[in-house]
C-alpha cells in the first residue's frame, strides 16, 4: 500500500488529483467518507480538468468534465448530465487508515 494523501489535505466538497498508477487519481471527500476515481471522462477518455484540482462545478456539488460539461455524482461517479449520462467514472479502490488515504501499488 502507498500513501496518497493525508485526510487533512482533503477539505469537504473539494476534489483533488494525485499521481498514482501511471495517471491521476481524483479524491473527493464528503463528510467522513472519501471516493476515488480515475481522472478520465467515460465519454472520450480525456482528463476531467484543464487546470490542477479544478474538478468540481461552480457550486462544488458535482465533479465536472471541462471538455463537454458532463456532471458526475461525487460519491458514486455516475454521470447525471452530459454526453455520458448513465456511465460512471472508473472507481479506484482505496483504504482509509491512520488519518490518510492509501492505494495499492
Amino acid at each position: 500500500m502507498r500513501k496518497l494523501a493525508d485526510l487533512s489535505a482533503l477539505p469537504g466538497g473539494i476534489a483533488r488529483g494525485f499521481r498514482a498508477r501511471g495517471g491521476t487519481v481524483i479524491l473527493v471527500r464528503h463528510g467522513n467518507e472519501v471516493s476515488a476515481f480515475r481522472d478520465a471522462c467515460p465519454h472520450l477518455g480525456l482528463d476531467l480538468a484543464w487546470n490542477p484540482d479544478a474538478y468540481m462545478d461552480v457550486d462544488n456539488e458535482y465533479i465536472q468534465c471541462a471538455t463537454h460539461g458532463a456532471l458526475f455524482e461525487p460519491t458514486t461517479g455516475e454521470c447525471v448530465f452530459g454526453p455520458c449520462i448513465g456511465d460512471r467514472l472508473g472507481a479506484v479502490a482505496i483504504e482509509i487508515k491512520d488519518d490518510a488515504v492509501w492505494i495499492d501499488g
